[in-house]
């Protein structure tokens, strides 16, 4: 006889993870997609697209517009033609809003933060340096389209991580992202439950004061979103 913490890697618990892809609309999510690159690609700020009622569902069953499924379905809009008047013989200039997206990562080193160390950031060719805030917060301007990123804190092995790739806290496979990124070791990403991941949730309630039950329930996906900082 099993034990009651012991599961099969296709059984999910009551009150854990078992999400569908959202949405009605005809452009369907890839795994590396989010709202700013597919309204970026579809020449809209990620704004207009996240707002369109035919949108609510998918707006309301995720919530965040950079944390899409792979399986989404979003609905794009005609684009609308505009005008504005300009005096003739003269120069004008106008100024795209809402781009770019931003990159934002919160480093720390045995529970504290990495308050002002040096970081050096290469996207899609374009290198950018500067310092950590003091709550080791890194925060640059990237484009919406950016699919990769090398980050290098101070002299550390550089860190590449895959833009838009981040799965909402609600899926399996959000929360294994998650609790690798914080080292609590859940081993690969495979949208499903299995006894690594149960061991990562274990200890993971277990360091954050969380009934130790290795379940996958609302407490722990909203304390785990908490820690990880989306």
């Amino acid at each position: 006889m099993s034990s009651p913490h012991e599961f099969d890697n296709e059984e999910i618990q009551s009150g854990e993870p078992n999400t569908a892809p959202a949405g009605e609309g005809e452009f369907v999510v890839g795994p590396n997609d989010c709202m700013s690159s597919v309204a970026e690609s579809h020449g809209f700020f990620w704004e207009t697209l996240w707002k369109l009622p035919e949108n609510e569902d998918l707006k309301r069953v995720r919530g965040e517009p950079n944390l899409l499924l792979a399986g989404d379905r979003v609905t794009i809009c005609p684009l609308r033609e505009g005008s504005m008047d300009c005096g003739t013989e003269s120069l004008h200039r106008f100024r795209r809003k809402g781009v770019p997206a931003r990159l934002r990562v919160r480093f720390e080193e045995d529970g504290e933060p990495r308050a002002n160390d040096a970081f050096v950031v290469l996207v899609d060719g374009t290198s950018t340096a500067g310092t950590l805030d003091s709550d080791g917060l890194l925060d640059i301007p990237i484009p919406p389209t950016a699919r990769q990123a090398e980050l290098r804190i101070g002299d550390d092995e550089p860190i590449h991580i895959a833009l838009g790739s981040m799965d909402p806290v609600d899926t399996w496979s959000g929360i294994q992202l998650r609790l690798n990124n914080l080292g609590f070791g859940a081993g690969d990403v495979t949208g499903k439950p299995n006894a690594k991941t149960r061991s990562a949730i274990g200890a993971f309630q277990a360091a954050h004061g969380l009934v130790v039950n290795r379940l996958a329930d609302a407490a722990t996906r909203s304390k785990l979103e908490e820690v990880h900082g989306v």
